[in-house]
């Protein structure tokens, strides 16, 4: 790394940088607010970085020490028949951390005390806060992505959306979101 500021175009250019995987550093950018701009001010629009706000950053950030900790998933469902109850298990089953809200309400309060990586929204709830949930949660926590489980023409604000009973569709686009779950043996932590 160099003393010079350069500006880095893309994640690739980033990664070559920073000598590191191009999910690494998305990851990096997500779980601890890497210095990268975005042109287009939008959360998914193209990247640049400076090689000298990179350096700095990684002289203060904790990256490097940081143990592994699986994506967490919060999850915004009632557990009812034929919904997303059964795809949460699935979750589960992939080596997600999820976390269950029943309410719009609880879901927000999880959301403040708990760094989930993700929001999953089941579309089909009957409560009628249900539809501006996405909306809300892309304000407050924008470079977190919201999945809805329903109709893809639901009037909730979501970066995906997955149809009901295709369970193994919602491990996939969480995969390709946050990352593959890993179980890293206890000896290789410490």
């Amino acid at each position: 790394m160099e003393d010079e500021r350069r500006l880095l175009n893309g994640w690739k250019e980033i990664a070559s940088y920073l000598g590191r995987g191009v999910r690494t550093v998305q990851r990096w950018d997500v779980l601890y607010k890497m210095p990268v701009h975005r042109p287009a001010e939008k959360d998914r629009s193209a990247v640049v970085a400076f090689s000298n706000e990179l350096d700095q950053w990684i002289k203060q950030s904790s990256v490097e020490g940081t143990p592994y900790v699986r994506p967490t998933i919060l999850v915004l469902d009632v557990p009812t028949e034929d919904t997303l109850s059964n795809c949460k298990l699935v979750l589960e089953i992939a080596k997600f951390n999820v976390l269950t809200a029943f309410t719009v309400a609880e879901l927000l309060a999880t959301a403040k005390k708990f760094d989930a990586d993700a929001f999953v929204i089941d579309t089909l709830l009957p409560d009628p806060e249900v539809k501006g949930i996405g909306e809300t949660l892309k304000q407050q926590y924008p470079r977190k992505p919201v999945v809805a489980v329903g109709a893809d023409g639901s009037e909730i604000q979501a970066d995906r959306f997955v149809e009901v009973n295709r369970p193994e569709r919602l491990c996939d686009t969480l995969r390709e979101l946050v990352g593959e779950p890993k179980i890293i043996p206890s000896r290789e932590l410490a």
